[in-house]
């Protein structure tokens, strides 16, 4: 019952018995309060009988009713809209784009500290290839090096969901590349074009059984490199096998294309100039030194090597600077504007300028070795590592903005940032979605 019926009922009952028992008064907040009876005068007791005073009628109160008060709901809190899985940048191939940045200049982290925003189990012991993500799929494969199969997944970045997923007879050790609006992989015994809707466009088979590191895409052609030290050019349309160049060991890292040049790193410690339309060598760096990852900007390539140090070439050959670092360089240098990130088999992330090669800082809070490619995105540094971590770092200081912890070692994926969400496969077997 509200207020306002309370007290007019109150009143009601305190007319009515009036006449017996006097007057009520009603309270400003509509409550009846008792006031004690007054005596009714008879005068002196003298012969003179005195009348009895009348009783005055005493005018009701007027009440003015009030309308029921309305209840204010409180507003519904509208929900976050969900984020449309298109609008998350692209990392359509290892490392951002054909030079292997590995800067993105349009995604968007998150701030971190983070947490699992999705996690999926890809029932496979590893997950090693890096992730790529085009046009609001994100293609993730499984499997370890010599596997009988391994998996493709298209997956939805926001939720996780398979969108369509893949058997293919290898493992997926160096991941995929989109362009032009098909997904290009190898595996053990060949390469495959899909469409994005997981449809086979052509399959080329291999003489022999090899595992393949990143590839790279051209407007033509895609380049695969394999551990048994060759690198393939392979017609977009066709599948058709265009040359083959032969080094002298594993090829880890995705080869470089520029202006009509492919580059490519070796572990037989060279690096080497090829022409992009017939394969033929153009230049070759020799120094006997393992080389695991190159990368190129601004006509710059800088490769890192077992020996300890990072080296910068110009597309001639022709070196620029030598810098030693403590501890072997194990992964893809990341290039930004101003600086080159490379981490160590000493447990270190460096960055250096790119002019010089002068060292900015080191990090050194990692507890194992760092051999997965860092990416750079929005001034924050990203990395996996073989202490089974995630870091994020401050680009420019090296100061620690978040870590995050899987259940395996990250020896090979680089991160893919996009969408306020960090993307990386563990070799627990789990790949990850990590947001604020």
């Amino acid at each position: 019952m509200s207020d306002w019926q309370a007290s007019r009922r109150r009143f009601i009952a305190t007319v009515a018995g009036l006449s017996a028992v006097g007057l009520s008064g009603c309270g400003s907040d509509g409550s009846s309060t008792e006031t004690a009876n007054e005596p009714t005068g008879t005068g002196a007791q003298t012969g003179t009988p005195t009348p009895t005073a009348t009783p005055t009628d005493t005018p009701a109160e007027t009440v003015t009713e009030l309308p029921p008060e309305t209840e204010t709901e409180e507003p519904t809190p509208s929900p976050t809209p969900t984020p449309d899985p298109t609008s998350y940048s692209d990392w359509p191939t290892y490392m951002y784009n054909e030079q292997n940045w590995g800067d993105h200049p349009d995604a968007v982290g998150p701030d971190g500290p983070v947490s699992v925003d999705w996690q999926r189990d890809l029932n496979a012991a590893q997950a090693n290839a890096t992730a790529v993500l085009a046009d609001g799929q994100l293609y993730v494969g499984d499997g370890r090096p010599n596997d009988d199969e391994g998996t493709l997944y298209a997956l939805n970045p926001v939720t996780g969901e398979t969108l369509w997923s893949t058997t293919l007879d290898g493992p997926i050790t160096g991941g995929a590349v989109v362009s032009d609006d098909f997904v290009f992989i190898a595996t053990g015994e060949g390469f495959r074009a899909l469409r994005t809707d997981g449809s086979v466009l052509w399959s080329s088979g291999l003489d022999g059984r090899v595992n393949f590191g990143p590839p790279t895409a051209t407007d033509e052609a895609v380049y695969f490199g394999a551990d048994s030290g060759r690198l393939f050019k392979i017609n977009k349309l066709s599948g058709a096998r265009e040359w083959t160049y032969r080094t002298f060991s594993q090829i880890p890292s995705a080869p470089v294309v520029n202006d009509g040049m492919v580059f490519v790193g070796s572990r037989d410690g060279s690096i080497y100039g090829l022409n992009e339309q017939g394969g033929g060598l153009e230049w070759e760096y020799e120094k006997d030194v393992t080389v695991n990852g190159l990368s190129m900007r601004d006509g710059g390539l800088y490769a890192a090597r077992e020996g300890g140090d990072l080296l910068k070439l110009n597309t001639r050959g022709d070196v620029l600077w030598i810098r030693d670092i403590e501890g072997n360089v194990a992964t893809t240098p990341a290039i930004t504007e101003d600086l080159v990130y490379v981490g160590t088999r000493g447990n270190k992330l460096y960055a250096m300028d790119r002019g010089e090669g002068i060292v900015q800082w080191e990090f050194d809070g990692a507890s194992a070795s760092i051999t997965a490619p860092p990416v750079v995105v929005e001034g924050t540094v990203y990395f996996g590592c073989q202490d089974d971590r995630v870091y994020a770092l401050d680009a420019e200081t090296g100061d620690r903005q978040w870590r995050f912890e899987t259940e395996g070692a990250i020896v090979d994926p680089a991160p893919v940032v996009a969408g306020g969400r960090v993307f990386i496969g563990s070799r627990d077997g789990n790949f990850y979605a990590l947001s604020d």
